[in-house]
């Protein structure tokens, strides 16, 4: 044996070859990527948000005015509240529909995987429109809404929904 693979059979360190470098330099252009993509412009925007309209800093005076409005405070509960209420009637809606796809012994269960599927194909503005005509003014769903109006946060809600769904 010779000594430098004694020594490389002491140490257990694997060589690194040029698939290594490959995968290194890889790792390396995708964090430069993130860095130019997303953080370079996020952190524009920070930096704006602490300056005034002529551009002078002005550290969170402008977050401070934002909280302290009523009308701008009212908008973060509207969009936590939102957020919310999508998330659990899609989650609930979502693992019920997976479980009755896995769990059980229902009929037409291709048919029900192919309908999971279809909104993948359909472009975001024809379930928009769908809505308004089962739910709109004139829709033919527009009693299941019990005299609420889905030009709100009703609709709002059922339109994430579906999206997300």
């Amino acid at each position: 044996m010779r000594m430098d693979s004694l020594s490389r059979a002491v140490s257990n360190k694997p060589l690194r070859d040029r698939d290594d470098w490959l995968v290194a330099a890889l790792i390396a252009a995708y964090a430069l990527f993130f860095v130019v993509a997303l953080l370079l412009p996020l952190g524009m925007i920070v930096s704006r948000s602490l300056q005034d309209a002529s551009g002078r800093f002005v550290g969170l005076t402008n977050f401070a005015t934002y909280f302290a409005t009523p009308a701008l405070f009212q908008s973060i509960s509207n969009s936590l509240f939102t957020a919310a209420a999508t998330t659990v009637v899609v989650v609930t809606l979502a693992f019920t529909y997976a479980y009755a796809l896995t769990r059980t012994c229902m009929p037409f269960k291709a048919l029900f995987k192919f309908m999971a599927m279809l909104p993948l194909l359909t472009p975001g503005l024809l379930k928009a429109i769908a809505l308004v005509y089962w739910f709109g003014n004139q829709g033919v769903l527009k009693s299941a809404l019990m005299g609420h109006s889905i030009y709100g946060p009703i609709g709002i809600v059922m339109a994430s929904a579906l999206w997300t769904f």
